[in-house]
């Protein structure tokens, strides 16, 4: 008599679409590990691919063009080297070879809400978003919620979640497969920075001018190239990986710096958890909803002002066991956040 073993059952397939690779920041990666963890056949698909030809052509054409006629062009529009029409074409290639189930869209590079109706439509696919940009752009995220089956925002600002249908799940978790962090005995950095250049950054950091303050970020030198103040305190234009929690280590104080208003507007940024996780010391700008994760003073520092961080910046560069005991509680208060398999699980539970 022959036994026939059932048949397994197929792993349920999912397209995550985010910016993927050794140089790009690791959200992306943690999501498709969790998938995995949870169960899932995953693809990564990296959205901020571009043409060569775009890049290194039409690219730097248009920054020409616009510093004349001082108005935004771009000769790719609406061709198939624009961004936009490309990356939609190469995710259709990757939904027609791998069929999936689901698509999570991580905002991030987008794409055209027809794009997503069709896939939807077309395809038969679950449309999943997740905003993890900033409190700003709320026309932008309003319109595109519309277009998706279910829609995350890591902020709580410019919707209403029964109206809009866009629901709440913040980005502060740990990476589903975190070390072991080792105490630091010798820094190599008094005051690290680590982010893209943008106007509000720019502003603290020129108050900030004559402290030992190193910057990694993109855009920094090209905004700095006339201003040696600032100019000669960027190390380096990107760090990445291991690097960047080794530098959150090597350094006395962490500052995080966002491109919103977080007095103002809700949402904290990936550093809230990643500083700490990493066993560095983080001295924030402040922001309500950031007690929600930390006591401040207990187990992170925070600023409201210029003046409270340049205070705050000399104590602790000269209390070294008062900043290390802080950060060390830091370090046991993120143990306890969610990890981001418990994110996706919530996010993944109605499928």
């Amino acid at each position: 008599m022959n036994i026939i073993a059932p048949a397994t059952p197929a792993k349920r397939r999912i397209i995550v679409t985010y910016f993927f690779g050794p140089r790009q920041i690791p959200l992306g990666e943690y999501c498709a590990h969790a998938c995995e963890l949870l169960g899932w056949d995953v693809s990564r698909f990296d959205s901020n691919k571009v043409s060569i030809w775009y890049t290194a052509l039409i690219k730097p054409v248009n920054k020409i063009i616009r510093a004349i006629i001082r108005r935004n062009v771009d000769l790719a529009a609406n061709t198939f080297l624009h961004p936009e029409v490309s990356r939609e074409k190469s995710l259709l290639r990757v939904v027609r070879e791998i069929r999936p189930d689901v698509l999570l869209v991580i905002r991030g590079p987008g794409f055209r809400p027809e794009f997503i109706d069709s896939l939807a439509k077309d395809y038969g696919i679950r449309t999943l978003g997740w905003w993890v940009k900033g409190p700003k752009w709320f026309d932008l995220m309003l319109e595109e919620a519309r277009h998706f089956h279910d829609y995350f925002c890591i902020h709580q600002d410019g919707y209403n979640p029964e109206v809009d249908r866009i629901q709440h799940l913040p980005a502060q978790a740990l990476p589903d497969s975190s070390a072991q962090v080792n105490s630091v005995t010798n820094y190599r950095y008094e005051i690290s920075f680590v982010g893209s250049w943008h106007p509000r950054r720019q502003l603290v950091m020129t108050q900030l001018a004559d402290l030992p303050i190193s910057i990694f970020g993109p855009k920094w030198r090209r905004k700095n190239i006339f201003n040696p103040r600032i100019f000669f305190k960027v190390k380096r234009r990107g760090i990445w990986g291991n690097e960047v929690s080794q530098l959150y280590r090597d350094s006395r104080i962490n500052l995080n710096i966002a491109v919103w208003d977080t007095s103002k507007q809700s949402g904290n940024n990936l550093r809230i958890a990643e500083i700490p996780a990493a066993g560095g010391f983080l001295l924030s700008e402040y922001s309500p909803r950031l007690s929600e994760y930390f006591l401040p003073g207990t187990e992170i520092e925070t600023y409201h002002t210029i003046d409270e961080l340049r205070q705050k910046i000399d104590h602790y560069l000269s209390h070294e066991r008062e900043r290390r005991e802080i950060a060390q509680r830091g370090w046991l208060r993120v143990k306890g956040l969610p990890t981001y398999k418990n994110l996706l699980a919530r996010m993944l539970e109605k499928i």
